[in-house]
């Protein structure tokens, strides 16, 4: 199961596998940063509704996950009281869909207000539907959006760092 993870605004891959005994295997990569990545192929997690208590080689750690209503969770880990949002892939699928709906036009459209973190493309790239565009963060969590259809990018009227309210169009691409 793959997992969006952003703590304090760097965000972080983190596929976890079942192994055959019950344990669980993680390997995270730094998405939003340097590029990194870490394995950790023993990770024991033992569940009660609300929070975990996590063993990652011999240290353990309890997680408390809080659900947010943009269908996120915060999470924090033990004593860290860093902002941890997560997301499943499945969760990321559905705003994928949310934010495709905001497209209409030809216009890629903030779907909250926030500040864009980044641009993957400018003006005259060519884009494959699906393809993110543009990065808006939103109370520290990072939202790709992608190009609903394949085309050429004709306009773009944001830049890293820029605020932008709900609706703000941000990149129109042409088929």
């Amino acid at each position: 199961m793959k997992y969006f993870v952003s703590v304090d605004g760097t965000e972080y891959t983190v596929d976890v596998k079942p192994g055959a005994d019950g344990s669980l295997s993680a390997d995270v990569v730094d998405v939003g940063g340097e590029g990194g990545s870490a394995h950790f192929p023993q990770v024991h997690a033992q569940k009660g509704h609300d929070q975990a208590v996590v063993l990652v080689g011999n240290q353990a750690f309890e997680v408390v996950l809080q659900p947010l209503p943009d269908g996120t969770r915060r999470a924090t880990l033990g004593r860290f009281r860093s902002e941890i949002l997560v997301q499943s892939e499945r969760d990321r699928q559905l705003a994928f869909g949310q934010s495709q709906a905001r497209s209409a036009g030809g216009w890629i459209k903030s779907p909250m207000p926030g500040r864009i973190i980044k641009l993957m493309v400018e003006a005259g790239n060519a884009v494959a539907a699906g393809q993110a565009v543009v990065i808006v963060e939103a109370m520290k969590m990072q939202n790709e959006l992608f190009a609903e259809q394949a085309g050429v990018v004709a306009e773009v009227r944001v830049q890293a760092g820029d605020a932008v309210e709900r609706d703000a169009e941000l990149v129109r691409i042409e088929a």
